[in-house]
């Protein structure tokens, strides 16, 4: 999961890399949100990565 911009919008998403430089934007609702391609050398600005952690025991 990453937090990037992309077309103006900031968004909490997946990243998967594709042939050709290319990027697929994936969510974990993909019946509302279907993937979406980012073209090589699109202006995507990625934020940074959510990591999860908990430390129950």
């Amino acid at each position: 999961m990453f937090v990037f911009i992309w077309q103006g919008d900031l968004r909490l998403k997946r990243l998967l890399r594709q042939p050709g430089e290319q990027l697929t934007i994936t969510s974990d609702n993909a019946t509302l949100y279907p993937p979406e391609i980012v073209p090589a050398h699109a202006a995507l600005t990625v934020l940074g990565r959510v990591i999860w952690w908990d430390n129950r025991l």
